[in-house]
């Protein structure tokens, strides 16, 4: 049998040719190879920040925020709305610089351009703030009460850094509250006249001129500026509202008092006196001093939550603006004393920013007794005292004993330098006073 190759390798051809497989270029099925085109489409478009969120400080010159961009030549660049009072856009570039002069809340802006018919955007947040460690100082016949303000933000938590927490928007007491401070708004509060508060509180005890090993049922220790101790939390709560009364009475523009008895926030607490609670605890009722209802919205004066307490105590810098202070160098960690430089175990980095001591041990503290306020050092915004002196009444229970006991923080002058631990908690009940525990005060502008 006589097989016809030229024809069948002619209709192979062919099918080639039919399926792109060859080009048929010439009659006469001649075959000719084809080069393979890839073409690559342009790259799209895009605008990315280095963060989603932006915290800027008030009257602050910012470092330029660049974004990155990718297959764009910007052209127009522009923000919806426009940026806040102070700040700039670059309309070739899309770099944001300038100084905020403004203060606001975090804002969403979407930054958009015009590449080669391309409309690109993206959204980014604002927000400018005071700047950490803005101080507020007021005269309260013949008391000055500095107070610092706190940004918001989210920080670690603990003493191993192990947790993250968001607190801020806030301002806290630079130093615990003196002996002279809390006798001057005592007395006003415990007899005074008036109707607003001056002569209607009543106290469960009348504090105590600083501390030592003699107990609280011994004499005064140093001066009146050393931190006032010997009173149980519920005290340091009802001074407080104590505080914001007599704040109103020497200024026109009242504030409205924290904590009150009542579900509409009328009726200021102005108890603390143990009655029948001496030793227990009147919590869950609500509108008892053990649980009192607390006006979210009020600006008065109060007691710092724990969280609060130790993002202040944390506190140094948010250096890349993100709204955090987790990054290097931005927070004290969690197993140095407040405004150390190194941890508890450095006895020279503590004892220069703490009191402590350690009875059972001599000679391993550097003090046996309260010190006047002010006078060990600072944290970078400017806080006395927050390790050391005295343990420091905080607003929330301790977490493992809701209802029985309320959290202190800080350490005091009895305790070892393990005690000096920012990120530490300890917890007493809120009926106890001793000359190791004091307060300072807190308020939301």
């Amino acid at each position: 049998m006589k097989i016809r190759y030229k024809k069948i390798y002619g209709i192979f051809l062919a099918f080639l040719v039919a399926t792109g497989c060859l080009a048929d270029s010439k009659a006469g099925n001649e075959a000719q190879s084809v080069a393979s085109v890839t073409v690559v489409p342009a790259a799209k478009a895009a605008i990315v920040f280095s963060s989603a969120q932006f915290y800027l400080t008030q009257n602050q010159a910012i470092p330029a925020i660049i974004p990155g961009l990718t297959g764009a030549t910007p052209v127009l660049c522009g923000a919806t709305p426009p940026l806040p009072a102070g700040l700039t856009i670059d309309p070739a570039t899309c770099v944001i610089s300038g100084t905020p002069t403004t203060l606001q809340a975090l804002t969403t802006y979407s930054i958009a351009f015009s590449d080669q018919g391309q409309n690109v955007a993206t959204s980014v947040g604002i927000a400018v703030e005071k700047a950490a460690g803005t101080l507020t100082a007021i005269s309260l016949a013949g008391n000055t009460l500095n107070m610092i303000y706190i940004p918001s933000k989210t920080a670690y938590n603990g003493p191993t850094d192990a947790r993250q927490a968001a607190a801020g928007g806030f301002e806290i007491a630079i130093s615990e509250v003196s002996y002279k401070f809390w006798s001057d708004v005592y007395t006003w509060a415990t007899r005074g006249t008036g109707s607003t508060g001056a002569g209607l509180y009543v106290f469960s005890n009348p504090g105590h001129q600083g501390g030592d090993a003699a107990g609280c049922a011994a004499g005064a220790v140093g001066n009146t500026q050393n931190p006032v101790t010997c009173l149980n939390w519920r005290d340091a709560m009802v001074w407080a509202n104590a505080l914001t009364e007599f704040y109103n009475s020497l200024n026109a523009t009242p504030l409205a008092v924290v904590y009150t008895s009542d579900a509409a926030y009328t009726i200021p607490i102005r108890n603390s006196a143990d009655g029948i609670y001496a030793a227990s605890v009147s919590y869950p009722v609500a509108g008892t001093f053990d649980n009192p209802y607390v006006n979210p919205a009020a600006n008065g004066y109060r007691l710092a939550s724990s969280t609060e307490w130790e993002l202040a105590g944390r506190y140094i810098n948010d250096s890349n603006l993100d709204g955090d202070i987790l990054d290097p160098g931005e927070y004290y960690p969690g197993n140095y004393a407040v405004g150390a430089t190194a941890s508890y175990l450095d006895f020279t980095a503590t004892s220069a920013v703490a009191w402590f001591g350690n009875i059972v041990l001599a000679g391993t503290g550097n003090t046996v007794k309260t010190h006047p306020i002010v006078t060990a050092g600072s944290s970078a915004t400017g806080l006395f005292d927050m390790s050391g002196n005295v343990a420091e009444w905080v607003f929330d229970w301790t977490p493992r004993c809701v209802g029985s006991a309320r959290s202190a923080r800080g350490g005091s002058w009895m305790s070892q330098a393990t005690d000096m631990q920012l990120g530490l908690e300890t917890g007493m009940a809120p009926y106890v006073e001793t000359v190791t525990i004091g307060f300072r005060v807190a308020r939301t502008p």
